[in-house]
């Protein structure tokens, strides 16, 4: 493949260019994907308590700590929750893997069932930032490989459409002119879909260039053709003429002399010279 050509360059081009805005969109798409992910699972512990929530207030209401188990095992069992703690005024139940300082958590109230204003406790949801790591990135990085390999199908497609439509015509137009001989009656062709575009239309002004460079060719032969005659017959009236025919330069120089002069020099006894004049003084 010609390393000049303009399908390489075209290629290249569009290459360069989906890199370039794949990888900035990739990494926007990644980091927005990831915050979309932390707020979903914010917002799914917030649901799950809610389904958790009227017996969590029962449990606190009533003092049921075998209830309060129940809720504390419930959020134990999302996989984005690593601990939870139910604080009451008659008890307090935590998971065995809660811990103290935990740098992730959420904090609910827990009211009374029938009073929503009565505060009775509260629970505290540790968050499982390992695991909410772990599926935020995996859900960015897909999104992200996904948005590249997009990129990629995008730039093979509009590499293809690009030659098909538009490198291939011109490279079928420059094929087609560069052995095309001016002054002959073959003309470019339009290329397929392209007779009302801006290629079509260089293809007829070409043609227009090659019907008046035919048309001048076409006089100049014409031209070349009388001009021949005329010598020819200058020639025969200057051989045949019985007059004496002399062609010379201003110098002196005999450039040409008919047989009617060569005659009228041998009559008269004077040799024929090359040269009729010598220091402005006439020889014969």
């Amino acid at each position: 493949m010609n390393k000049s050509g303009l399908l390489l360059r075209l290629a290249i081009s569009i290459s360069f260019a989906a890199v370039f805005v794949g990888f900035i969109s990739s990494q926007v798409f990644f980091k927005f994907a990831y915050q979309h992910n932390q707020n979903k699972t914010q917002a799914n512990i917030k649901q799950l308590y809610d389904v958790v929530a009227p017996t969590a207030n029962i449990a606190a209401y009533l003092g049921d700590q075998e209830l309060a188990k129940e809720v504390i095992n419930g959020l134990d069992n999302s996989q984005e929750i690593i601990a939870a703690s139910f604080e009451a005024e008659l008890f307090t139940i935590r998971s065995d893997t809660y811990l103290k300082n935990h740098e992730k958590y959420t904090e609910f109230i827990v009211t009374s069932p029938f009073e929503t204003s009565e505060q009775l406790g509260k629970i505290t949801v540790q968050h499982n930032l390992e695991y909410i790591e772990q599926d935020s990135r995996e859900a960015a990085s897909f999104l992200s490989n996904s948005l590249l390999l997009q990129a990629f199908f995008v730039t093979l497609i509009a590499i293809f459409i690009a030659f098909y439509f538009i490198t291939k015509p011109i490279l079928i137009i420059a094929k087609s002119l560069h052995s095309l001989n001016p002054g002959t009656a073959r003309r470019l062709k339009k290329p397929i879909f392209h007779d009302k575009s801006e290629l079509g239309n260089l293809v007829e002004d070409i043609n227009l260039l090659l019907e008046k460079a035919e048309d001048q060719i076409s006089q100049e032969r014409f031209l070349r053709s009388e001009i021949e005659i005329l010598e020819k017959r200058f020639r025969l009236l200057f051989e045949n003429s019985v007059a004496p025919i002399i062609l010379m330069e201003p110098r002196g120089n005999i450039l040409l002399t008919n047989n009617a002069f060569k005659t009228l020099l041998e009559r008269i006894g004077q040799p024929i010279k090359k040269k009729l004049w010598r220091n402005s003084q006439r020889i014969i």
